[in-house]
C-alpha cells in the first residue's frame, strides 16, 4: 500500500509550494548585478550614490540587503523613468506622501474584494468554494482580528485561494436558538485542523512520557535550559552550523523536530564553545544518541506536517494515509521494549487514535477515495468499499437534482474502480478529474466540491505573521482597516493577483 505523504523538498532544504505561484520580496537573481563597476555613472556620481544608500541604511536603520529589495529598486526605477520622460525634477514633486499612499491601500483593497467577490459568484454556485478561518491578536495593543481566506475551484479544476478579510469587526448575538443553531457547526460545514490536532497527539504524547520516565524529563529540561542559555548569551549562536531553533508560536508542528533537528547538527561545535567558558555541564546532561533518534524519528513527522498544510496543492486527500502513516511510525521496536523512543510510540499512537482519528470525517474517506493514486486504499476491505461508495451516493444527492442519479453515479463509480489510471505519485487529482469530466461527469463534480476543502488551516495562520511584520513599535498605532488593507494586499501581490 502506497501513501504519498511526503512532500518534495529544494536542494536547501526549503519547503516547495507550487512556485509559479510565490513571489520573493529579495530576488537573487538582480544580486550579481551590483558586483560590476557601474560603468554608466562619473566618479562623482558613484561617490554621491553610495553615500546617499549609506544614509538610508543608517538613518533609517534599514538592513543591507533592503538595498537589494526588488520593491525599492522598482520604485527607484519608477522615478528614473519619470525623468527620464520629464527631465530633472525635485522628487518632492514627483513622490506622494503618506496620506496619499495610506489612502490609496484602502481603495485598492476596496477595489480588490470587489473583484474578488464577483469572482466567487461561480464557484458558489457551483459548491467549490470552501475557507479558513482563525483569530489573531497583536501583542502591542492587544487587538484581535479575524482571518477569513476562501480556497476555491475554477473552472479549469484548479484551486485557487485568495484572503477574503483581516478585520476586528466586533458581532454581537443573542443567545436565541436560531442562533446558537446557526453557530454550532456540524462536520459537514466545519473540520478540524488536522495539523493542528497533529501537533496535539505530539505534544499529549510529550508530556505523558515525561510524566512516565524521569529521564526523558530530565532530557526535555536540559535541552530547554541549554537552548534558553545560547540565546541569552552573546557569541554562540553564529558560531554553530545550525542554529538552534525555537518552538513556533503560530505554527508549532515542526517544531519538535527542528528543536532537537539544529540541537544535533550542533552538538560537537557547542560542545567545544561551552568547554572553553567552563558550562560544559549544560550539555552533558543531554544524551547525544537519544538526541539523534528523537531528531531522526521527528523528522517523520515533520514530512507528515508538510502535506497537510499546503495552501496552492490539494490537501484533503493526505489526511487518512497520513493516519496509516503515522501509526507505522509508531510500531515497536521488540529488541529496545523499555526505550524512550518505544514509551513515544505507545503514546503517540493512543493519542492518534484519540485525538487525531476522532476529528476525520466521511469527507475526508472519500477525498481519499477520490484520488486515484490512494485509491486502493480501500480495496483491503471490502465492506468499508462499500461504505465509501454510498457516501459517495449521498454526497451526489446534493451535487445533482435529478432523481434519476443512482444508477448513473454506480455505473460511474464501476468504471472508476475497474480503471487501472497510471499516475505519478506526486500528480494533482483535479488534473486527472479535469480530464475525466465527459467521461465521468458526477464523480468529476463531486471531486471539484471535495477537493476545495483544506486539511489545516495553515494559510491563516501564515497571514499572521504577515501582520507580525506590518504591526511593529514604530507602527502600532495603525487603524484597523489600514492594517487590514496592507495584510490583504500583501497577499495579493504575493499570489500575483494585483488589481489593475
Amino acid at each position: 500500500m502506497a501513501y504519498r505523504t511526503h512532500s518534495k523538498k529544494d536542494p536547501d532544504e526549503s519547503l516547495t509550494n507550487n512556485k509559479e505561484q510565490n513571489v520573493q520580496i529579495s530576488t537573487p537573481s538582480i544580486h550579481p548585478k551590483f558586483a560590476f563597476n557601474k560603468n554608466a555613472l562619473s566618479e562623482k556620481y558613484k561617490l554621491k550614490l553610495k553615500d546617499a544608500e549609506l544614509k538610508f541604511v543608517v538613518a533609517g536603520s534599514h538592513s543591507f540587503n533592503s538595498l537589494e529589495n526588488a520593491r525599492i529598486l522598482t520604485l527607484i526605477q519608477t522615478s528614473i523613468e519619470i525623468g527620464a520622460n520629464f527631465g530633472l525634477v525635485d522628487v518632492q514633486d514627483i513622490f506622494y506622501g503618506r496620506k496619499t499612499i495610506h489612502e490609496e491601500a484602502l481603495l485598492k483593497f476596496t477595489q480588490y474584494t470587489t473583484q474578488i467577490r464577483s469572482l466567487l459568484d461561480e464557484p458558489i454556485q457551483q459548491h467549490c468554494l470552501a475557507g479558513t478561518d482563525d483569530i489573531w491578536t497583536d501583542d502591542l495593543m492587544k487587538r484581535s482580528y479575524l482571518d477569513f481566506t476562501v480556497f476555491f475551484v475554477n473552472d479549469a479544476y484548479e484551486l485557487k485561494h485568495t484572503i477574503l478579510s483581516f478585520g476586528d469587526t466586533p458581532i454581537t448575538t443573542d443567545q436565541g436558538s436560531n442562533m446558537i443553531k446557526a453557530l454550532s457547526l456540524t462536520d459537514e460545514a466545519r473540520y478540524s485542523c488536522l495539523a493542528h490536532r497533529t501537533n496535539t497527539v505530539l505534544e499529549t504524547a510529550w508530556e505523558n512520557v515525561k510524566i512516565l520516565n524521569a529521564e526523558f524529563k530530565m532530557f526535555c529540561t536540559s535541552v530547554s535550559n541549554l537552548r534558553t542559555y545560547c540565546q541569552q548569551s552573546g557569541g554562540i549562536q553564529f558560531k554553530l552550523p545550525k542554529t538552534l531553533k525555537s518552538s513556533s508560536g503560530t505554527r508549532p508542528w515542526r517544531s519538535y523536530f527542528l528543536i532537537h533537528n539544529s540541537l544535533h547538527q550542533s552538538y560537537e561545535s557547542l560542545l567545544i564553545i561551552l568547554r572553553e567558558r567552563g558550562e560544559q555541564h549544560r550539555i552533558l546532561q543531554i544524551d547525544p544518541q537519544l538526541l539523534h533518534e528523537i531528531s531522526t524519528f521527528m523528522e517523520k513527522f515533520s514530512l507528515i506536517f508538510d502535506n497537510l498544510v499546503f495552501s496552492n496543492q490539494l490537501t484533503l486527500q493526505n489526511v487518512i494515509p497520513s493516519y496509516y502513516r503515522m501509526s507505522e511510525y509508531c510500531i515497536i521496536d521488540n529488541k529496545r521494549k523499555n526505550s524512550i523512543i518505544n514509551l513515544l510510540k505507545v503514546q503517540i499512537a493512543k493519542e492518534l487514535i484519540e485525538k487525531y482519528l476522532t476529528s476525520t470525517t466521511q469527507l475526508h474517506w472519500i477525498a481519499t477515495y477520490l484520488d486515484p493514486t490512494f485509491k486502493d486504499l480501500f480495496v483491503i476491505d471490502k465492506s468499508y468499499l462499500l461504505e465509501q461508495k454510498k457516501s459517495i451516493k449521498d454526497v451526489s444527492s446534493t451535487t445533482v437534482s435529478a432523481n434519476s442519479f443512482t444508477d448513473e453515479i454506480g455505473r460511474q463509480l464501476q468504471i472508476y474502480e475497474r480503471t487501472l489510471y497510471e499516475l505519478p505519485e506526486d500528480s494533482n487529482p483535479l488534473i486527472f478529474w479535469s480530464d475525466q469530466q465527459n467521461v465521468l461527469p458526477i464523480l468529476s463534480k463531486i471531486a471539484k466540491s471535495v477537493f476545495v476543502i483544506q486539511a489545516s488551516s495553515a494559510e491563516s495562520e501564515r497571514h499572521f505573521s504577515i501582520a507580525g511584520q506590518v504591526v511593529t513599535e514604530q507602527r502600532s498605532q495603525l487603524e484597523p482597516e489600514c492594517l487590514e488593507s496592507l495584510v490583504v494586499l500583501k497577499e495579493v501581490y504575493l499570489n500575483k493577483t494585483w488589481p489593475k
